[in-house]
């Protein structure tokens, strides 16, 4: 079965036809790829991402964002876009950590960032339109 239910949306970020947006966000990440390259030494070499709509009844099963047969996702970095979000309107950003289960409400101006093969994760079922935008940094091919 598929991890995804209920209708979503994506739009990847292509290099050369990015919108002034979408600049900004990239040029966020490059200096965040170039800090966690500087701190912690992770060879992170490339990017790649989209925006994401879920619409009301959406859901993201549990999962790693690091592929079984590619090891280049590395960090995954998940940006919201969604104004004055209450908590019964579900769509909450469950990590499963060390220390237990978080739950982040998908509010605009929320950075989430973790490795991509050690946090499992899900979007739990949204009860209105939910934006964020998902991106990996990446190790060399």
């Amino acid at each position: 079965t598929a991890p995804l239910a209920g209708e979503d949306h994506a739009a990847w970020f292509v290099p050369g036809r990015l919108s002034p947006v979408q600049t900004i966000i990239w040029n966020w990440l490059e200096e965040l790829k170039r800090e966690l390259n500087s701190k912690l030494f992770l060879g992170l070499w490339d990017f790649e991402g989209h925006y994401a709509v879920y619409s009301e009844g959406a859901f993201y099963r549990t999962h790693f964002d690091r592929f079984k047969n590619d090891s280049k996702r590395t960090v995954s970095v998940v940006l919201f876009f969604n104004e004055k979000w209450e908590r019964e309107s579900g769509g909450a950003l469950r990590l499963e950590t060390p220390r237990g289960d978080l739950r982040i409400l998908p509010e605009a101006g929320t950075a989430v960032i973790f490795l991509s093969d050690r946090i499992a994760h899900e979007v739990e079922l949204t009860h209105r339109d939910r934006v964020s935008f998902a991106g990996w940094l990446k190790t060399r091919p």
